[in-house]
């Protein structure tokens, strides 16, 4: 049987079970943020501004994600310039159909989640929400690892702007956390009149 290699040298079977692989990962991610924000005592860093602006307007956590994630896109052809753009087209590419699939599983989630709470959860209910949903999420960023295929904006963006200033990945990951924890506090403080976050 002959097999169809790529550039890496995998054959055809090895990626379609990449990609397979990679799709479940990102599902996984979007259900696991959309586990932690049901409980309604908080969110990962990346979703915080999302989901700050969806509690103040008509758009869903996903939508917001998908909105999000265009603006990383431009962030990130604007940080790495067009020369660098051109010769990873399609990794950028990709990040769009990734996001349309992250974001209709964050709302697929909060969708399905949400109707299964009672009225009034107990606390202990909402801690098991958020540690369930980070281990959900855990799983995906992991298995999004193994798969190797392709980025999640916000990991792209993070990337970029390491590439971009030449620093370490995890500190310009934890400062980019830390930046859209503030911006969520901001934008919760207006859309509020100053009177909760």
């Amino acid at each position: 049987m002959t097999l169809i290699k790529n550039k890496r040298g995998m054959d055809l079977q090895e990626i379609i079970e990449r990609n397979l692989v990679f799709l479940f990962a990102v599902f996984c991610s979007g259900v696991g943020i959309s586990m932690v924000a049901s409980a309604d005592i908080g969110t990962t860093p990346i979703s915080s501004s999302n989901y700050v602006i969806s509690l103040h307007t008509p758009l869903s956590l996903g939508a917001m994600t998908f909105i999000f994630n265009c603006l990383l896109i431009v962030l990130q052809i604007l940080l790495v310039g067009r020369k660098y753009a051109k010769e990873h087209a399609l990794i950028i590419f990709l990040q769009i159909p990734v996001s349309v699939l992250m974001a209709a599983a964050i709302d697929l989630g909060m969708n399905t989640i949400a109707p299964l709470l009672p009225p009034e959860p107990w606390y202990a209910v909402k801690i098991g929400m958020v540690l369930a949903g980070s281990v959900i999420l855990a799983i995906g960023v992991c298995l999004q690892v193994c798969a190797d295929v392709a980025m999640i904006s916000g990991e792209a963006f993070v990337k970029a702007i390491s590439v971009k200033f030449n620093k370490e990945f995890g500190l310009v990951k934890t400062i980019n956390d830390i930046s859209l924890v503030v911006c969520a506090v901001i934008i919760s403080l207006c859309c509020t009149g100053f009177t909760k976050i």
